[in-house]
């Protein structure tokens, strides 16, 4: 049982809170569509990224300003981007 203490001034009362954990199983067809929420927010997050690290590889001079990527870049990069975090770190 996990209990929960609110910060209270020294003259009001104690407040106390008990949650009780439930677990429950997940269908297979639950865990696929949370698995599917976490896959579409990282695909939009691996696009902004991109951009961003683009930015900031012109800023620091590591890239010419001229370049902009291509769809196929985006692909590409977004590829290793999931091997490299599919590889377990040990």
């Amino acid at each position: 049982m996990a209990h929960f203490h609110l910060i209270q001034t020294p003259n009001s009362p104690s407040i106390e809170f008990n949650f009780i954990k439930k677990t429950m199983n997940l269908s297979t067809d639950q865990k696929l569509a949370l698995a599917n929420r976490i896959a579409n927010e990282y695909s939009v997050w691996v696009k902004d990224e991109l951009r961003y690290q683009i930015e900031n590889m012109k800023d620091l001079d590591e890239l010419n300003w001229e370049y902009y990527p291509s769809d196929k870049d985006t692909e590409d990069i977004t590829e290793l981007v999931i091997d490299l975090i599919a590889v377990p770190v040990q």
